[in-house]
């Protein structure tokens, strides 16, 4: 079991955050191990599968606080027709953005449109700052950090949504796929994901993405063809 730092959450709780890594064959004797070299942290993250023999472990230490679930676009014909796109929305596809307006508008939205995670469920993360690591990471998304980026303008050209993808290997993982919260419900979801499905399918790669269970929105990537494949859960292991 590897016990990592995870300096991108520390800064913005101003908590002593890390991570464990749990490996093949870790047991409950090499978890209490790991914790017991953990005297540096505030709080330990660690996500495993549901089914994962360290789970009952790591439920006696703290209670699950959220459940991801892992799809993967399904190859065959059973898919649902692609969303229209709305109307007023256009839909563009780019390497990275670099437009300051643009960068600006992808922190906005995702710090305002994204309500389900690990970090809004802990009671003892602020929201404030939860709110604030996740702007930063839909900027640095569009700017870089995703190999390609799906956007969705409004009739003014302002960016009202968009979808970070990441290329490994023969698969496209949805790093972030966001929609301002006065689009939400309109259907520029759905035409974003659309989008993103055309351009996993023209480059023959496997569509990848994961969500909380009580997300909303995993009813419609179902409806789109992505097929649930796993499920992770997630514990914040407090230890101040």
């Amino acid at each position: 079991m590897q016990l990592l730092p995870s300096p991108f959450d520390a800064q913005f709780y101003g908590l002593r955050i890390g991570r464990l890594v749990a490996t093949p064959g870790d047991d409950s004797a090499a978890l209490a191990a790991t914790i017991a070299t953990a005297a540096d942290y505030d709080v330990l993250f660690v996500r495993v599968r549901a089914d994962d023999p360290l789970h009952p472990a790591l439920a006696l230490r703290a209670p699950v606080i959220d459940t991801l679930i892992g799809c993967r676009l399904d190859a065959g014909p059973a898919r649902a027709p692609a969303p229209a796109i709305p109307a007023g929305i256009t839909i563009a596809e780019h390497p990275r953005l670099s437009d300051e307006a643009d960068l600006a508008a992808a922190a906005a939205i995702t710090a305002a449109g994204i309500h389900t995670s690990h970090l809004h469920a802990d009671p003892r993360l602020p929201i404030d700052q939860t709110r604030a690591l996740y702007g930063v990471w839909g900027r640095n998304d569009v700017a870089g950090r995703a190999d390609h980026v799906i956007v969705a303008r409004g009739v003014g050209g302002e960016l009202v949504g968009f979808v970070g993808v990441i290329v490994v290997g023969g698969s496209a993982l949805v790093d972030l796929i966001v929609v301002a919260p006065a689009w939400q419900g309109r259907g520029v979801g759905g035409a974003l994901l659309a989008a993103f499905i055309t351009w996993v399918d023209a480059r023959s790669l496997v569509g990848t993405l994961s969500t909380q269970r009580d997300n909303p929105s995993l009813r419609l990537y179902q409806r789109c063809g992505f097929v649930p494949i796993d499920t992770h859960v997630t514990f914040h292991l407090w230890l101040r």
